[in-house]
């Protein structure tokens, strides 16, 4: 009976004190091809999961960030496969902005607003796209990092994973021999 007392009133209090809306569950699953060649232009499929407590039904933000030594030329190489809040597709009415970040003249930046019409409290996206990327040269094998981040209005949700741009050219120059022995 004590025990009963005692968390009875301590889940009253939890109950009472509430709790500020949330972004939650970021997860960046999906960034396929994942070890580009570098001076080549590959096709990535990026697929992010998030959630909201959120009970506004000002727009949602899902940003797809991605390092400087990507180039994405503009609206044309970004494809959405699938945008969706609480399982109905909402790609339709998606209005993308693309930045360049770095000033280089491409996009590094995918932000896609999402109309929030739920008010009961809780939003599940599901953003799916395709974007054609042109990788810049490096001179070694170079990590970096996409990101995708998810925004409510009230809090944001980040996850990103990595990248390796493979260094294919070699040593090159015009004394020395290129990849395999043979060309400059």
């Amino acid at each position: 009976l004590a025990a009963l007392m005692v968390f009875s009133v301590f889940a009253g209090t939890v109950a009472l004190s509430g709790g500020a809306a949330a972004a939650t569950g970021g997860n960046f699953d999906t960034f396929t091809n994942g070890t580009p060649d570098e001076g080549t232009t590959v096709s990535h499929t990026i697929n992010f999961t998030a959630s909201s407590d959120d009970a506004d039904t000002t727009a949602d933000n899902v940003t797809f960030s991605l390092p400087s030594e990507a180039n994405v030329s503009g609206a044309g190489a970004v494809t959405i496969n699938e945008l969706s809040t609480n399982g109905s597709d909402v790609s339709s009415s998606a209005n993308a902005q693309f930045s360049d970040t770095d000033g280089d003249g491409s996009t590094e930046e995918i932000v896609l607003n999402v109309a929030d019409s739920s008010s009961t409290g809780s939003t599940a996206i599901v953003a799916n796209v395709t974007v054609d990327v042109a990788w810049e040269e490096v001179s070694s094998d170079t990590q970096v990092s996409a990101s995708a981040t998810f925004e409510d209005g009230a809090s944001t949700v980040t996850d990103s994973q990595q990248i390796t741009i493979q260094d294919v050219g070699g040593p090159g120059g015009s004394d020395r021999a290129g990849p395999g022995g043979t060309g400059d």
